[in-house]
């Protein structure tokens, strides 16, 4: 869990419209050369009780420009530390070396933030059992909308996400690996291309078909 040796500062208030969040790029370095990098929009949603017992929904959004970073790598894991006026978040992520592999295996979360009619204003969560975000050594993991489950009230979306850790050439990202859910997505639109060209192709052959045999016709006669 993250250790903090400074008080949190009083929490702002909720705005009065829902948080926009924003692309933020984080690299750590590894001596002169980068050897994680995580570029994403991150969304924090938690579960709070409000004064009148009601177990409501809060979404906060961490913003780039207001967000230290830090981090270390060894040959086995890269680490991210976010830091923002609200809290902190951990990324730790592993290297499979029997795979080939990289994955985000734990984060820990720390949020203080006064939600609108909160009895409650400081959420916690640890999740070290995950294994998302994996790609191939030298590759990058990407994916439009992720949404991990840190603990049974505290969710981690992560928007327009590209990963890397390791294996970074000039600390640009290797080619990506596009997630499950989006190449469904992308599978959609392919189906009903495929489709269509086949409804176009029989619609001409039966047309030729259909002129052959007219033109047969009138041979005979």
């Amino acid at each position: 869990m993250l250790n903090r040796t400074t008080p949190h500062p009083t929490p702002t208030q909720q705005p009065t419209e829902p948080p926009v969040a924003s692309v933020g790029n984080y690299v750590v370095p590894k001596g002169s050369d980068p050897c994680l990098r995580v570029q994403a929009a991150l969304q924090l949603r938690v579960r709070y009780t409000d004064k009148a017992k009601q177990e409501l929904w809060g979404d906060f959004a961490v913003n780039p420009n207001r967000t230290e970073f830090s981090g270390n790598c060894t040959n086995q894991t890269a680490v991210l530390h976010l830091h923002f006026q609200e809290g902190d978040l951990l990324f730790t992520f592993r290297k499979n070396h029997t795979g080939k592999t990289f994955f985000l295996s734990r984060v820990q979360a720390y949020l203080t933030y006064q939600f609108h009619q909160a009895t409650g204003r400081s959420f916690r969560a640890d999740n070290s059992s995950l294994r998302e975000f994996e790609a191939r050594l030298g590759h990058s993991y990407q994916c439009r909308n992720r949404t991990l489950v840190l603990a049974e009230g505290f969710h981690l979306s992560a928007l327009q996400e590209r990963v890397q850790a390791f294996d970074l050439q000039d600390g640009k990202f290797g080619e990506a690996e596009v997630c499950r859910e989006q190449r469904r997505t992308l599978l959609v639109p392919i189906i009903i291309g495929v489709l269509l060209l086949v409804l176009i192709l029989i619609v001409v052959v039966a047309f030729l078909i259909g002129r052959a045999r007219s033109h047969r016709g009138y041979q005979t006669i």
